[in-house]
Formats: structure tokens, sequence, C-alpha cells
């Protein structure tokens, strides 16, 4: 393929494959039966975007962040966690990251979302981190070091 004929192809858009965002506009909503504040990501990159803040008050307030995409064009994972970080720091290691994934991953589930993707999982902390929730990490090449959750068989 000549740089001309990549300079013309249209980018990818998760529409393109009839997945219509008000409809995941309407499954990510559901979330807020945790009190989350929910914002979309906007601009085109490919899938749809969220960025979803879930709050707890512990003996003082935190947040649990989480950035994920659904049907994202560069797997066959149906929800991709590109970020997940718990704040202030000082929280962490009191189990709000992984009540946080077990929303998730409940959500995901009732919805029919087959496989469950943690991306960039870099630092030994993190992978004990997703492998105690069940996620499996992804096979050799595996140059982005993710994780996989799936669903039934």
């Amino acid at each position: 393929m000549s740089d001309t004929e990549l300079v013309q192809r249209k980018p990818y858009k998760p529409e393109s494959r009839g997945w219509d965002r008000g409809l995941f506009d309407e499954m990510v909503k559901q979330l807020r039966v945790y009190r989350v504040s929910i914002i979309p990501e906007l601009e085109d990159v490919g899938a749809f975007v969220y960025r979803v803040i879930f709050p707890f008050r512990l003996e003082l307030w935190a947040a649990v962040t989480v950035v994920f995409s659904l049907k994202e064009w560069q797997t066959d994972s149906d929800l991709v966690i590109q970020e997940m970080f718990t704040s202030p720091e000082g929280i962490r290691s009191h189990g709000c990251g992984g009540k946080v994934l077990g929303y998730l991953l409940d959500w995901a589930k009732r919805n029919n979302l087959n496989e469950v993707r943690a991306t960039q999982v870099s630092d030994p902390r993190s992978k004990q981190f997703w492998t105690r929730h069940g996620f499996v990490e992804c096979p050799a090449p595996n140059v982005t070091s993710d994780f996989v959750h799936r669903f039934g068989p």
C-alpha cells in the first residue's frame, strides 16, 4: 500500500461496524447505580471511550477512576480497561480497586460482554492485582503486557 493510499484511508469508526454510540451510552449509564460520574470521551480514537469515577468514603473521600473503551478496534475484547487508579494514593491497598473491578465485571457479564482486557499492565504489583481478580496474561507476543478475563467456556 502506498503512502498516498494510507493518507486517503478513512479512520476506523465503531459506527462503521454497525455499533451505535447511543446504545453504548445507555449501557454505561447502568453504572450510575454505584453513584459514579461518567464522562464520555468524544475524540475520535476508533472506540467508544468513557472515564468513570467511582467515589468511596473511607476514613476520607477517595475515588477510583477507570478509563475504558467498548468495541475497541485493535483487539477482539468487548471492554478494554486502559487506565485504573485510586486517588489519593494513600488509599491504595484498601480494596477499592478490587470492588470497582468486581462491579465492572458484573456489569460486563450482565451486558453480554464476553472479554474484558486490561492493557499496559507493567509493574509486578499491578500484575498481581489483575491475576488475583481472574485475569490471565496474554500469550506472547504480548508487547503491551495485556491481561484478559473471559466469561464462559
